[in-house]
């Protein structure tokens, strides 16, 4: 087990994933000197690495295939502003939640954005840095803006 921890805690490391990498070091530090703690870091761990596939399936989502039609779904404007007043409110209150609200609104959004902005939202959110994040919405709802007008 604390060879895994030790594993998961390199591939973290080198992806960049911090959370990850430094919730894998202290499972590993925890089998090796204490492994009545083990169980609740574990689960620390487990719910980090949740979040974080989620955040990397969200990433997919935007990164479309350049083979891909653009407005495969054209949305209602309301639809669009409910999803970006959602993702927003969730934004400022540093909710958790905000990866899959996200999710909804690059979908809704689809072909509508440049996939630069969205990309650069998705990761904002995903990484959970919700003052970018909420900068770059601001990007997004501008950018629709202009192309409206």
């Amino acid at each position: 087990m604390e060879r895994l921890a030790h594993s998961l805690k390199g591939v973290a490391g080198n992806l960049g994933i911090n959370q990850i990498f430094v919730l894998a070091g202290n499972l590993e530090k925890a089998i090796d000197e204490s492994p009545e703690q083990a169980a609740g870091v574990t689960q620390e761990l487990t719910s980090a690495m949740d979040r974080q596939i989620r955040a990397i399936r969200a990433a997919f989502l935007v990164a479309e295939d350049d083979q891909k039609p653009l407005n495969t779904r054209l949305a209602g404007h309301g639809e669009v502003v409910a999803a970006m007043a959602q993702l927003r409110e969730l934004l400022e209150t540093s909710d958790a939640a905000a990866p899959r609200a996200f999710m909804t609104l690059a979908e809704l959004l689809e072909g509508s954005v440049a996939r630069e902005r969205l990309t650069a939202l998705g990761a904002a959110v995903n990484d959970f840095d919700f003052d970018s994040a909420l900068f770059q919405l601001n990007q997004v709802a501008d950018q629709l803006r202009t192309d409206e007008g």
